[in-house]
């Protein structure tokens, strides 16, 4: 979300593109890395794929993060303010209070899922030197 609020204010649409792609390359890469080196697994690998960067990303899935972004600031973006901007205002504190809750939920709930499936049963991968999902959750 932050990716997209700080595109909005780019004007040219290659730019977007460019941006988007490269932040959300970076953001990719980051999280395997993170996941890597915290749970001890990894939920993707690239080393296959053309134009593959350490593995952990691809040019062309920049591309689509690049378009994606551009997709959203450009048309997702200003349809969700337009709908926003129909709402109430009595009701701007009851749905941002609801909305709130709903990430603080989000935010108690997920880190021990995240540890879960870090401790999920795993195989070593001689291709990738880390471990991986090798089954379901039990």
């Amino acid at each position: 979300m932050a990716i997209v609020i700080a595109l909005r204010r780019i004007d040219l649409g290659w730019k977007v593109v460019l941006v988007g792609g490269l932040a959300g390359g970076m953001l990719e890469f980051a999280m395997s890395l993170i996941q890597q080196y915290l749970l001890g697994s990894r939920s993707w690998n690239y080393a296959n794929e053309p134009l593959n960067i350490g593995g952990r990303t691809t040019v062309p899935f920049m591309l689509f993060w690049g378009l994606l972004c551009y997709l959203i600031v450009r048309f997702i973006l200003p349809l969700v303010l337009w709908l926003v901007h129909l709402i109430d205002d009595t009701w701007h504190t009851r749905l941002a209070t609801i909305l709130l809750a709903w990430i603080l939920i989000d935010a108690v709930v997920t880190p021990p899922a995240i540890f879960l499936y870090g401790s999920a049963p795993t195989a070593w991968c001689s291709t990738t030197g880390s471990r991986s999902i090798s089954g379901g959750f039990r």
